[in-house]
């Protein structure tokens, strides 16, 4: 059976999420079509990653600052095993998961559209 629509949103970004869950909320029929992980580049691979990152050393730096004031771990090295956890831990809490947009009427869809 072929399945019917109102709206078909192309890519599962920030856009593309808001305009998936507007149509939905109004009410209409909505399918939503993403290749990759849901969240597209600024929450899986840009913005998001990278702040994790810059503020990791952020905070790396103002610890090995700190060490010539009143710290004595200053001298720490960085444990990119722990940051990139931390990072991994942050990105799928803000990815939108399919079973919160299918919960609202949006059929979705893993591929290329």
């Amino acid at each position: 059976m072929v399945e019917r629509f109102d709206l078909v949103v192309i890519g599962a970004g920030a856009a593309g999420i808001s305009a998936a869950r507007t149509a939905a909320d109004l009410g209409a029929r909505v399918a939503l079509a993403e290749r990759g992980p849901l969240g597209g580049l600024c929450i899986n691979r840009g913005c998001i990653p990278k702040k994790a990152l810059v503020t990791a050393g952020r905070v790396h730096r103002l610890v090995r600052e700190a060490a010539g004031s009143a710290a004595r771990s200053g001298g720490a090295p960085l444990d990119w095993e722990v940051v990139l956890r931390r990072q991994n831990e942050i990105v799928d809490a803000l990815r939108p998961s399919a079973a919160d947009l299918e919960k609202r009427g949006i059929r979705v869809a893993i591929g290329a559209a």
